[in-house]
């Protein structure tokens, strides 16, 4: 690492290390002559995921209520439950009730085809409603939402991750040739000489709706 690389590390360590022990004043980007200077990173990255969902809006086809979605979902899967026992029951129920069918222990060899017997249709009775008409129809149903639910958290993934590779970019596009640090809101500052902090976060929400920069929305992982 040579000095020109050493001197902004060394910088933000000192700051880092050990605004405790002297009180740190927040103030808007100014005229105030200083080479550092704080941002709330959450709030810009809110600012520029904003500005991407506007240039990149849902398609049509994701354009819901997600939790009246959720509703609909859980209902069928609910109706599907319902029939699948009542089916189950219905099944079980017509089953012959002799005390060594219902037993899970083997009963003596004269009775065991009846045992055998008893428990593979209580075995065929575990799946009765599998293959109703309407169970597999509202199955094909809360699977289509399941579906539309899984594509909007992708697209959703997709504004995030292109929001956070644009951070650095924006903050540096505005930061570039005005000071030789930006310090992130969750870093603690220990020391602070001058008791002033200059803090950029309007300042750079500010220059990104200035320059509207078009973003391209990151590939779907």
């Amino acid at each position: 690492m040579n000095n020109h690389t050493r001197l902004p590390v060394m910088l933000a360590a000192t700051l880092l290390a050990a605004c405790t022990l002297a009180a740190c004043e927040p103030r808007q980007a100014t005229q105030i002559t200083t080479t550092w200077a704080t941002i709330d990173t959450s709030k810009v990255r809110e600012s520029i995921r904003e500005t991407v969902k506007a240039q990149h809006p849902y398609p049509d086809h994701l354009r819901y209520d997600a939790s009246e979605l959720s509703r609909k979902t859980n209902a069928l899967r609910q109706q599907i439950s319902r029939i699948k026992n009542d089916a189950q029951t219905r099944c079980t129920n017509a089953l012959p009730k002799s005390s060594s069918g219902q037993s899970l222990i083997p009963p003596p060899p004269s009775a065991r085809e009846a045992w055998v017997a008893y428990h593979e249709q209580r075995s065929v009775c575990n799946n009765a409603g599998d293959n109703d008409p309407l169970v597999l129809d509202l199955q094909g149903q809360a699977e289509e939402l399941d579906k539309k639910q899984s594509e909007k958290r992708s697209f959703d993934s997709r504004i995030d991750a292109t929001a956070s590779k644009a951070m650095g970019d924006i903050v540096g596009s505005y930061a570039a040739g005005r000071f030789d640090l930006v310090i992130g809101n969750r870093s603690e500052i220990a020391f602070n000489q001058s008791q002033v902090t200059v803090d950029i976060t309007q300042a750079v929400i500010e220059h990104l709706q200035a320059q509207s920069p078009a973003f391209a929305l990151e590939a779907a992982k």
